[in-house]
């Protein structure tokens, strides 16, 4: 024989475990991004980054390779220089490569320092001194310690900021464009 009792208790047990897991599905937690699909949000970005900024025409001559120099863990920049190699900018040809902390930068127009870089922002931009390259890091301090674009992900979507004075000093011209675009975190 069964206990009428026991059967309401135990569905009332049922509804009470459910609905402590249960979790509207815009408030559950959202899986992180695919690596390599942020790494190739992260490429397009940069060859945007390129279209808006200007290089003084004696660091980058009309046809001369476009170099990006990629520091951080390897699998990341193998991504983003699959993405970036053989594209173009005007007359350059863009050439993406990977480097270590130790290598020389150069012949380099940009720098994207990768936030599991060998490097902090304030060593790049001591190591570049005030040389035209375009310098383009994840790290949150990363336009406070004299980069130019920190590049970043924030609630699932790509935000940037610039610092316009460390890119003039380098003598790069970032458009008023990209100015426009940018969050503002810097001076």
């Amino acid at each position: 024989m069964r206990c009428p009792g026991a059967t309401i208790v135990a569905r009332c047990l049922l509804l009470l475990a459910l609905g402590l897991f249960w979790v509207p599905a815009s408030q559950a937690a959202q899986p992180p991004p695919d690596k390599q699909v942020v790494r190739r949000i992260q490429a397009g970005f940069l060859y945007n980054f390129i279209r808006f900024a200007n290089w003084p025409a004696t660091s980058l001559p009309k046809d001369a390779p476009l170099v990006i120099a990629i520091l951080g863990d390897a699998s990341s920049a193998e991504i983003l220089r699959h993405e970036l190699n053989d594209k173009k900018y005007e007359t350059h040809p863009i050439v993406a490569k990977t480097v270590e902390a130790d290598d020389p930068l150069e012949g380099v127009h940009m720098v994207f320092l990768l936030k599991k870089a060998p490097l902090t922002p304030a060593e790049l931009s001591a190591r570049l001194g005030k040389r035209p390259v375009l310098t383009i890091g994840e790290a949150e301090n990363f336009t406070q310690s004299g980069g130019m674009i920190r590049l970043f992900l924030q609630n699932d979507t790509f935000h940037f900021s610039l610092n316009l004075r460390a890119a003039r000093e380098a003598g790069i011209n970032l458009s008023s464009q990209l100015d426009s675009m940018a969050d503002r975190e810097n001076p």
